[in-house]
């Protein structure tokens, strides 16, 4: 689980600032880099 999966498990639930532009960042969070063969770019 993603800290992003439990933000609404936690009591109080911690709710997404700016829902309209963050849910894009927040799905793929949990779909994509919380793959196990997820690749994480280097740093620069």
């Amino acid at each position: 689980m993603t800290i992003t999966g439990a933000m609404s498990t936690l009591a109080p639930p911690i709710p997404l600032e700016k829902p309209e532009h963050n849910r894009a960042r927040v799905d793929y969070i949990q779909d994509v880099a919380s793959q196990h063969d997820f690749d994480y770019p280097p740093v620069c």
